[in-house]
């Protein structure tokens, strides 16, 4: 019982516990450095306690009266195995004294390399998906440019057809106009033709219809006509 009540009240154990405690999974640089920091306990020790009460000797009085009541009360008894573990807590006491220091600093150095190696993979992983979401994310415009380009393509050949499709309507619109105006010059042909064979059937059969004395009437209604004109 004493050697856990030393052990417990001893402030050397602390910062080897805490930097030994201090491994954690992979985090980031400023969460690894907060952690390799010694972190103070949510609740107060009784060592933190008995300080603010009786000062900053009051903590070893209360525990030599506590042992000293122990003993007195026959609650603790020293024998053989009493000698063997103040024995062995005053090398390990010792000890911590000693080597303390470097064993903190060795396990600080070493957490700290492992924290490196993690952090380093877990920064190359980071590195390497965000490049896949990066190619991923260029292949998605790649494809919605694909689609874009198919539908400029349909559309293009959408309007050849159409082109085809127009140029095709004028030319057969050209042909009908062209044998369209063709019949029309053969019927306007075919009536002038009719006319003028009207007309000299006309004046043929009236020419030789005409006597002496109708010519005569006729010269003189057009010489009437004339000074008629003239007036």
């Amino acid at each position: 019982m004493a050697v856990r009540g030393l052990l417990s009240s001893s402030r050397y154990m602390r910062p080897w516990y805490g930097s030994v405690c201090a491994l954690r999974p992979v985090n980031t640089t400023s969460q690894v450095k907060n952690e390799l920091q010694p972190q103070p306990s949510s609740f107060p020790g009784i060592t933190s306690l008995l300080k603010e009460k009786t000062g900053e000797t009051g903590k070893h009085i209360v525990g030599i009266g506590l042992v000293a009541t122990l003993y007195s009360k026959e609650i603790l008894v020293f024998h053989a195995e009493t000698l063997v573990g103040i024995s062995v807590f005053g090398v390990i006491f010792l000890l911590m004294r000693r080597v303390g220091g470097q064993l903190r600093e060795f396990f600080d150095n070493r957490a700290q390399g492992i924290l490196d190696e993690m952090n380093a993979a877990k920064n190359a992983t980071i590195t390497q998906l965000t490049d896949e979401i990066a190619a991923a994310n260029n292949l998605e415009k790649e494809l919605s440019i694909r689609d874009d380009l198919y539908e400029i393509l349909r559309e293009e050949a959408l309007m050849k057809r159409e082109e085809i499709y127009r140029v095709q309507l004028s030319d057969i619109r050209k042909e009908v106009m062209r044998r369209l105006e063709y019949q029309l010059q053969l019927e306007n042909l075919e009536k002038e033709y009719e006319k003028k064979h009207l007309v000299s059937w006309l004046q043929e059969n009236v020419y030789k219809s005409l006597t002496s004395k109708q010519d005569d009437n006729i010269a003189q209604c057009i010489g009437s006509l004339k000074k008629l004109t003239a007036a």
